[in-house]
């Protein structure tokens, strides 16, 4: 399978975006955290109400995208069975 150019920086981002989301979702995780301690201790509920929705698609997404992950892995079967 060949890629031009702009599909090739496309795939490289999206491998760059896997690979850095271990790291991300411990910051999400903690700015979440900070949010609802913040609402919950101003009893504000604007913030509580953001971190536990991040609080919420951090645990969703803890392994990563689904979506990227396969088309990683479909595109890394191809380029295999290419070879």
């Amino acid at each position: 399978m060949t890629l031009d150019e702009q599909d090739r920086k496309l795939v490289e981002q999206l491998r760059n975006e896997v690979k850095s989301w271990p790291v991300k979702r411990w910051g999400w995780l903690l700015i979440a955290l900070i949010l609802v301690a913040f609402g919950i201790v101003r009893d504000e509920a604007f913030p509580a109400v953001v971190g536990a929705g991040a609080i919420a698609y951090t645990i969703q997404y803890w392994c990563g995208n689904p979506t990227s992950i396969l088309l990683l892995r479909l595109l890394e079967r191809k380029d295999s069975q290419a070879e």
